[in-house]
């Protein structure tokens, strides 16, 4: 899979509430172990994905930590920007944010 295909992924973890968790187990356990070979974008792909996964609740939060735990720190070259790579645990550790569109 690769930058696409995680986005897609990020997106339906984000959306998608009827999926269960055990759709997504699968998905943690390939990126924990192909995530620091990928190639750049498919590694940013990746590390946004397992945020989005960990934020649907607590457990896939575990399954997620533990995954980062043995990936480490991700490195993502974003070229001249000032793009930083988020951190999954600090990610994971603060609150959502909810923004609800203004009524005019």
């Amino acid at each position: 899979m690769n930058r696409i295909g995680y986005s897609l992924l990020k997106e339906m973890a984000r959306k998608e509430q009827y999926l269960d968790d055990n759709f997504f187990k699968p998905y943690i356990t390939r990126m924990e172990n192909e995530l620091q070979n990928a190639p750049n974008r498919a590694k940013e792909g990746m590390n946004n994905c397992l945020i989005y996964i960990g934020k649907r609740n607590e457990v896939l939060k575990k399954l997620v930590l533990k995954a980062e735990k043995k990936i480490g720190k991700v490195k993502i070259d974003h070229g001249g920007t000032r793009c930083k790579t988020p951190n999954i645990k600090e990610s994971l550790q603060r609150k959502r944010i909810y923004r609800r569109k203004k009524k005019n």
